[in-house]
């Protein structure tokens, strides 16, 4: 959660209130954490995590390969 809050240079919220600021700024990033919170076994929460990962970092460019 706060790699949200540091990549879209808002200040952090209260811990009560976490979920619902996420979920109005990021409407898709709110429905991703609510899954993650209610997954019933370990490999659907590591599947929302991956994709929790993948939406946040998405506009981020991967650093050019050295080869």
């Amino acid at each position: 959660m706060s790699a949200f809050y540091q990549l879209r240079g808002f200040w952090p919220a209260s811990p009560v209130e976490h979920l619902h600021f996420i979920g109005q700024r990021d409407h898709t990033m709110g429905e991703l954490l609510q899954q993650a919170f209610t997954a019933n076994d370990l490999s659907d929460q590591l599947a929302t995590a991956r994709r929790i990962a993948d939406h946040l970092f998405k506009d981020i460019p991967a650093p050019a390969r050295i080869d």
